[in-house]
């Protein structure tokens, strides 16, 4: 039967809450058609919005992608807070220095960068309760934008399920409360380097993975360990477009005082974990290093061909690739 108005049918009354569980699903659809599209905030891995997250193992340059996007939203006139339990203040400053002219790199204004020297000092609860009160504060002054770096800093006990559900309930809370837009950066699990990234690599409860809208990983090519590769892992808005079949390549390079990841080209995840391939690229590489050095020596292609047990058109090659690169 119909509900009036007054929400009342028959002899039973139905209250404001009540009818919101009853809405149908058309009147979600017309109400949602008249919303803006969410925006991306870095290419089509994180949306305004979003509850992202990002994470690696160690070494592989979790902050500096990190920072790289804070850097990238706040140039397009967005206000961001980089939340970075991981550097102090010189640390910070050096990454972003030239070693010798002793230059800094300038950061757009946008980029808000907290001090946390007073919240380090705190023990991790009190940490725990200012960032969610700080994070509200910053929200009412307009800051939408947050990452925090990295997540392990205020969680202790990320492996402990209940811990970690009310530490995204809380944040899920602000998040829609104020219309924000965050992304945490974590570690990977211990694993073995030949094994593709999934969504259970995210070190931790499984529960963090099961409230972020999205999420995204940088794994290492053993082809070429300077290699860096950025691989999608969950996605509700959009779609999926750096899946284990076209993973995002990458080198990280220090220009203008900024390191970066610089992209170099797409692959498949599991060509680029495929130990044979990587021994045989090593092997490779050190025979074309043996001819290039007996090129500059004077020897001649075909001498240096039949020591190497290859052609000396192959020679020529590999010659001519060293040198343009």
């Amino acid at each position: 039967k119909a509900i009036n108005e007054s929400g009342e049918e028959g002899s039973f009354s139905v209250n404001k809450e009540a009818r919101l569980w009853m809405k149908k699903a058309n009147e979600t659809m017309k109400e949602a058609a008249k919303l803006k599209d969410r925006v991306t905030l870095y290419k089509k891995l994180w949306y305004e919005g979003e509850i992202s997250v990002l994470f690696a193992m160690s070494n592989l340059g979790k902050s500096i992608l990190a920072v790289q996007i804070a850097e990238e939203i706040a140039r397009s006139g967005k206000e961001v807070n980089y939340l970075d339990y991981e550097l102090e203040g010189k640390q910070f400053q050096q990454r972003y220095c030239n070693e010798r002219t002793k230059k800094n790199y300038v950061f757009s204004e946008n980029f808000l960068r907290a001090d946390l020297s007073y919240d380090l000092e705190l023990d991790s609860n009190g940490r725990l309760a200012r960032f969610f009160e700080q994070i509200e504060e910053l929200s009412k002054l307009g800051v939408k934008i947050f990452i925090l770096d990295n997540i392990t800093s205020l969680v202790d006990k990320i492996e402990n399920g209940d811990v970690i559900l009310e530490f995204m309930r809380k944040l899920k809370r602000l998040k829609e409360k104020y219309g924000l837009s965050i992304l945490i950066v974590a570690h990977t699990t211990k694993k073995k380097d030949t094994a593709p990234l999934t969504q259970d690599s995210l070190a931790g409860s499984k529960k963090l993975m099961n409230f972020v809208d999205s999420a995204f990983a940088i794994g290492k090519s053993l082809i070429e360990t300077s290699v860096r590769y950025i691989k999608q892992l969950k996605v509700r808005t959009g779609k999926y477009v750096y899946d284990e079949s076209n993973v995002l390549l990458c080198q990280i390079e220090k220009r203008d005082n900024f390191p970066h990841f610089v992209e170099c080209g797409y692959a498949v995840e599991k060509d680029l974990l495929n130990t044979k391939k990587s021994i045989a690229n090593a092997d490779k590489r050190e025979a074309m290093d043996v001819a290039y050095a007996s090129f500059k020596q004077g020897d001649s292609l075909r001498a240096i061909g039949r020591k190497l047990g290859v052609s000396d058109k192959t020679i020529k090659k590999w010659i001519e690739q060293i040198e343009a690169h």
